[in-house]
């Protein structure tokens, strides 16, 4: 129906549609039966909306407020900020923690925080993990890691691997997550170009890759880790085991910067389909260096 109102699709997306005439376009992100739409010129918005009327049953609800359970608040100076407050208020009430203290970061600093496969239980123990909603408080965390707080992306792949024979161990950390995100729930995540659009190079979409070798203590298995920046802000992230044992620290950074150049080459046709980067080779820093 969208392409049938002249819209094209984008080659970084299948749900993203784009309507253009002449200096005026209309950009707009499907999920379901939720939109996200932006534009440049009021006329045009008009008359591509009122085709859409036409054809669904459809709501314009003003400026974006929330969108698939993030809130959207304009800042005085510009920025987007992006919150996730009433999802993890409402995970920590039906997790009975509501009221658990709070933590200074999501996992203990150093070597400290590698967990490891649990060792035989005590009868005790095992009572007390029969009892603990151990898959259902993981679980809630990855549309937030996923979403918003990328500062929990590594405590949760962390905790994720002990899903299914969880110990007293996983079960506390967890809770230190938790007692995190209590103390933060209230800090948005901002979104604000450092510099105006048509000042944007190739060096305004950065990826940065690292891995820790054999730093799982289960498998010696490293980790992998990427963040890509564009214009100064955060706007995907990857925490995760790497799939197989690097022999060196070499080959796991390797390994590492191919996961993450793939994730570049993504964002550079998003960023083609925007129109807000020029074309070119952008910037992969490996191990934090270029």
């Amino acid at each position: 129906a969208l392409l049938g109102l002249g819209a094209s699709v984008a080659d970084a997306d299948e749900c993203f549609f784009i309507v253009r005439k002449g200096q005026e376009w209309v950009k707009i992100l499907t999920h379901v039966d939720d939109f996200c739409v932006v534009y440049k010129g009021a006329a045009l918005y008009a008359e591509v909306f009122a085709k859409m009327k036409a054809i669904f049953r459809i709501t314009d609800e003003g400026e974006l407020s929330h969108f698939l359970g993030v809130g959207v608040q304009r800042a005085p100076d510009g920025a987007f900020e992006l919150s996730q407050t009433a999802y993890i208020d409402d995970l920590l009430a039906r997790l009975g923690m509501a009221d658990h203290g709070s933590a200074n970061i999501p996992t203990k600093a150093g070597s400290a925080n590698r967990l490891k496969m649990r060792d035989d239980l005590l009868p005790e123990e095992e009572a007390f993990m029969h009892n603990v909603p151990y898959r259902q408080a993981v679980g809630g965390l990855f549309y937030l890691a996923r979403a918003t707080r990328c500062d929990i992306s590594y405590a949760c792949s962390q905790v994720s691997k002990y899903m299914s024979n969880p110990a007293p161990q996983h079960w506390h950390a967890v809770r230190r997550i938790y007692a995190y995100l209590r103390r933060t729930k209230s800090i948005p995540f901002r979104i604000l170009a450092n510099k105006p659009r048509h000042e944007w190079t190739t060096d305004d979409l950065v990826t940065w890759s690292d891995a820790d070798w054999a730093g799982c203590r289960d498998t010696t298995r490293s980790h992998t880790g990427w963040v890509v920046r564009l214009a100064g802000v955060p706007v995907a992230w990857y925490s995760k085991k790497q799939s197989f044992t690097a022999q060196s620290s070499t080959e796991a950074e390797y390994a590492s910067a191919a996961i993450a150049s793939n994730e570049t080459v993504w964002w550079s046709t998003l960023c083609s389909d925007l129109q807000i980067a020029p074309a070119g080779a952008f910037p992969l820093r490996c191990d934090n260096k270029l």
